[in-house]
C-alpha cells in the first residue's frame, strides 16, 4: 500500500482507507528516542503482550499491546523477541491519563525498538479497527511527542495571562479613548466650517425681514433675551435665531443640532452662505 506522510507534529499516525489520522504519543523511558518506523500494526497475542515470544504475527509488524499483567519493559521486550519493529501500548486506566513507560530495574533487557504510549480512546479506535480486519499501517517516530506541561510552565503562562490581559485592555481602552478623542475634534472642527455659513442679520422688526432669512423666534433661547432692534441674529437652517456670541459657543463645543428643535446645521440652503446681513 503506498501512502504519503503528511508534515505534522501530532505524534502516532495510522493510516487506513486512504485516511492519515493523527494522535498523541509518549516515548518510553527505555529503548530509543529518535526513531522513525512504519509498518502494518497488529494486535498481540495476548493482547496483554506478556508472552508473545512464540507470537510470528509480528514479525516486522508493529504490535498493539494493552496495559496491563506485567511491566512495560517486559511487554516491549517480548514484542521485541518475536520480531516486532514497535510497539504501541494503549493506557487502560483513564483515557485522559499520561503515564510514563519505565524499565524494570531487577532485569538488564536490551530494548533496541521504540514503544510508545497512548490514550485508551485512541488504542479502542484502532483495536476496532483491526478486529474488523481492517489494514492499519502504523508510522511511529518522534515528532509530536506529548510532553506535559510542568508546575513552572504553569506559572509562567498564568503570569503571561495576568499580564497579557490587563494590557490588552488597557490598549484596548486606550485605542477607543484615542479614537474618541480624534473623532470629537474632526467634528468640532466640522462645526466650525458649517457654522461660518449660516446667515447673520439685523433684526430689525419680524414682519420687515426677509421670509426666507427671518428667525421664528424673538428671543434667544441660550440667554433668554429679547432680540433688541438692530442686534446681530444668527439664524440656523431651522430658521431659529439666536445672538452670534450664545449659539456660536454651543455649535463649536456642544452640538451641531438646534437648542430649540434638534435639527442639524449641517444641511445649509446654498443661497445663506454667500448672502449674510451685517450690522
Amino acid at each position: 500500500m503506498g501512502f504519503t506522510l503528511l508534515p505534522c507534529v501530532c505524534g502516532v499516525k495510522f493510516w487506513h482507507d486512504s485516511t492519515l489520522r493523527l494522535f498523541h504519543q509518549r516515548t518510553a523511558a527505555f529503548g530509543p528516542h529518535v526513531y522513525n518506523v512504519s509498518g502494518d500494526a497488529v494486535l498481540a497475542r495476548p493482547l496483554s503482550g506478556c508472552l508473545t515470544e512464540g507470537a510470528s504475527n509480528l514479525h516486522s509488524k508493529i504490535a498493539l499491546i494493552s496495559r496491563g499483567n506485567c511491566t512495560f519493559a517486559e511487554k516491549v521486550m517480548s514484542a521485541q523477541s518475536a520480531g516486532a519493529i514497535g510497539v504501541i501500548i494503549g493506557n487502560t486506566d483513564d483515557e485522559d491519563a499520561w503515564i510514563t513507560m519505565t524499565a524494570d530495574r531487577l532485569h538488564n533487557y536490551t530494548i533496541t525498538i521504540p514503544s510508545v504510549v497512548v490514550q485508551l480512546r485512541t488504542f479502542r479506535f484502532v483495536e476496532q479497527l483491526l478486529i474488523h480486519d481492517k489494514s492499519v499501517k502504523a508510522i511511529l517516530d518522534s515528532e509530536g511527542e506529548y510532553i506535559p506541561m510542568t508546575y513552572s510552565q504553569s506559572m509562567v503562562a498564568l503570569a503571561c495571562f495576568l499580564v497579557l490581559v490587563p494590557a490588552l485592555w488597557c490598549l484596548l481602552a486606550s485605542s477607543t479613548c484615542f479614537y474618541k478623542h480624534i473623532r470629537s475634534l474632526c467634528s468640532r472642527e466640522r462645526r466650525k466650517k458649517h457654522m461660518a455659513l449660516l446667515p447673520i442679520v439685523a433684526f430689525i422688526d419680524n414682519k420687515q425681514v426677509e421670509l426666507r432669512l427671518k428667525p421664528l423666534n424673538e428671543n434667544c433661547a441660550v440667554c433668554l433675551d429679547d432680540f433688541a432692534p438692530g442686534v446681530p441674529v444668527k439664524v440656523l437652517p431651522c430658521h431659529h435665531g439666536f445672538h452670534p456670541s450664545c449659539i456660536d459657543p454651543w455649535l463649536v463645543t456642544s452640538s451641531e443640532l438646534c437648542p430649540m428643535c434638534k435639527q442639524s446645521v449641517f444641511h445649509v440652503p446654498r443661497q445663506h452662505a454667500s448672502e449674510r446681513w451685517l450690522v
